[in-house]
């Protein structure tokens, strides 16, 4: 069965895009006309563009840390202003040295990527701990990730699970996830854990997470947690594979030539 590892810095980038417009509207009530947006990211029409720009610079220009950061995500991904990746950086900069856990997550992961700044590992890592150590979701999460698949840090699965867990007990579903993987690949899941990871994945498979019913197929073909059945396994897989899910697409053709 076809099982996939991610790296730090691959989902540090995967994050980029949509972790930061939802939690900054709501800490900053200025800032509201420019998060009316239907899909929680970025303004996407040339008008609600040039608004959030106007609005996310009045706020950065009196020390809004949530305004900094709303501006630099708009110079670095060049969305309704010229691309400007060190401005963004600065951006980041000064929201995260206020103790924002946005900037510093974006700050970690500017330094994760290179974009707008010289590559650096280490400090990607701590800022990103930073934010972690407030609460900050996509950190806690990002964090996990990193320690478990000892990626430029030491790894320790018991601190992967640890924050991953903080995580995903908040919603976070990609922590759960991840929690999941380890569960079916007998890293770091304690027996005290495991019902929970369980719970978590059938309850995101049944509300259609695409990733969750892979996951909930694994278990049911390998019998870990759930009964082993792989007529069960091969309907969580079709259920993602119709959604577009490729390693959900391999291991239901799979199943389906061992059927015959």
């Amino acid at each position: 069965m076809t099982h996939h590892h991610t790296s730090f810095l691959s989902t540090s980038k995967r994050s980029l895009k949509k972790t930061t417009l939802l939690t900054l509207c709501t800490s900053l009530p200025l800032l509201a006309t420019g998060c009316a947006t239907s899909d929680k990211t970025q303004p996407t029409s040339e008008s609600e563009q040039r608004n959030a720009f106007e609005v996310y610079s009045q706020a950065a220009n009196k020390g809004h840390a949530a305004g900094q950061v709303l501006l630099g995500t708009m110079y670095l991904s060049g969305k309704g202003v010229v691309k400007d990746e060190k401005k963004a950086v600065e951006l980041f900069q000064k929201a995260a040295d206020q103790g924002n856990p946005e900037g510093q997550f974006m700050l970690g992961t500017v330094y994760g990527s290179g974009k707008g700044v010289e590559k650096n590992e280490k400090v990607s890592i701590e800022w990103t701990k930073k934010a972690a150590n407030q609460g900050h979701l996509a950190s806690q999460y990002l964090l996990g990730i990193g320690i478990a698949n000892g990626t430029d840090i030491t790894k320790d699965e018991q601190k992967a699970v640890k924050w991953l867990k903080h995580s995903a007990q908040k919603g976070y579903g990609k922590a759960k996830q991840k929690l999941a993987s380890m569960y079916i690949s007998g890293k770091g899941i304690t027996e005290e854990d495991e019902t929970q990871v369980v719970e978590w994945i059938q309850q995101d498979a049944e509300q259609g997470h695409a990733h969750s019913q892979y996951l909930l197929g694994l278990m049911s073909f390998y019998g870990k947690g759930v009964d082993k059945d792989e007529k069960r396994a091969a309907q969580w897989f079709k259920k993602a594979a119709d959604q577009g899910h490729a390693n959900a697409k391999f291991n239901l053709s799979k199943l389906q030539k061992k059927a015959g």
